[in-house]
């Protein structure tokens, strides 16, 4: 069975483009949504926190609190939006025949390298934004704090493996151009 990689890639890129808006968002609409309310943060997951009983919230928090939390959720979602939409520019590339394109190459190498910044600088991200919360409000904390260094070393490995299929997915353009130029 054949499959039309031009097809798929074009839907890929429908995919990633309305994942690239949704993560944007999500932040810009349901965070300010959520303080006019009075609610609670929507993030409350650390995947860096094992041990965490109670996570601190933001209900007591002062306006400068809010909009640091705020900042920083913002900054990650616009970094991850700026990669995917590089690996987006690598599925249009693709859905046109032009997979080993300059251009799908630049797309793809932009998404390695943000997805690894990203990899590098979530845990301090999420323990920034721990501590933002915790001063806020002291007593909501409980249990205790551990990092899962094989979480880390996976995240790191992969990557570094996105990285590293950038730099072969070039290496086979620069084949190709060759190949091109010897006929």
């Amino acid at each position: 069975m054949k499959i039309n990689y031009q097809k798929f890639a074009y839907y890929l890129a429908i995919a990633t483009l309305i994942w690239a808006c949704v993560i944007t968002l999500v932040p810009i609409i349901f965070q300010p949504l959520l303080w006019v309310f009075g609610l609670e943060s929507y993030d409350f997951s650390y995947s860096f926190v094992d041990g965490l009983t109670v996570n601190p919230t933001l209900n007591n928090a002062t306006p400068l609190v809010t909009l640091s939390v705020f900042t920083l959720d913002l900054a990650r979602a616009l970094l991850m939006a700026f990669g995917l939409l590089g690996l987006r520019i690598t599925f249009l590339e693709a859905a046109q025949s032009n997979a080993l394109s300059q251009r799908a190459i630049n797309g793809f190498k932009r998404f390695a390298w943000v997805s690894f910044l990203l990899l590098l600088i979530n845990p301090f991200i999420n323990f920034t934004m721990f501590l933002i919360r915790a001063f806020a409000d002291p007593t909501s904390l409980g249990g205790k704090i551990s990092f899962s260094f094989e979480e880390i070393f996976k995240d790191l490995f992969m990557g570094l493996l996105l990285i590293f299929v950038a730099y072969i997915f070039a290496e086979g353009r620069r084949v190709q151009d060759e190949n091109e130029r010897f006929l």
